[in-house]
């Protein structure tokens, strides 16, 4: 099943909006932690192939939405772009942590482990440039923020209003 083929006119333009702003936060060129790729699209394509085959199994009473399947795709855009996001007090933050830890911890671990966070603020701060209103920049960024293996019904992860 070839997902995005499943879109209508209005979900496929603003997936195709958000895959331009993913491809030019990618195409900076930045690149905060020594372990990652630059290529822009390679976490989107690794996604969208698992995705491609976990959705490929359901049953027709299974089979996901229009919505649905915008949310999970945006969300495979987007859910890395916090690893290019660099805050001013990373390298103050790091080296506080690197003294609690007792041993080396560098911005760029910092970034690797709150870069899921890094990307829902992203979508938070830019959703209007992502052309997505409020409850979908919401939806796609608790996707995106739960792709770390968090615990989505904490209440440390709400919907802010």
């Amino acid at each position: 099943m070839d997902l995005k083929t499943k879109l209508g006119s209005n979900f496929a333009t603003k997936l195709n909006i958000i895959e331009q702003e993913a491809e030019q936060i990618w195409k900076k060129g930045e690149l905060y932690h020594v372990y990652y790729t630059l290529s822009w699209c390679r976490p989107f394509k690794i996604c969208y192939q698992i995705l491609e085959k976990l959705t490929d199994g359901l049953s027709s009473s299974e089979n996901l939405n229009e919505t649905e399947i915008f949310y999970l795709l945006s969300a495979a855009y987007l859910h890395d772009v916090g690893m290019q996001c660099k805050y001013t007090d990373d390298e103050e933050r790091a080296a506080r942590i690197s003294e609690l830890k007792k041993r080396p911890y560098t911005f760029q671990d910092l970034i690797r482990d709150e870069h899921h966070k890094r990307s829902g603020r992203y979508i938070k701060e830019n959703y209007k440039n992502l052309k997505l209103d409020h409850i979908e920049s919401e939806i796609i960024r608790l996707i995106s923020e739960g792709h770390r293996q968090e615990k989505l019904d904490s209440k440390d992860t709400k919907i802010s209003q």
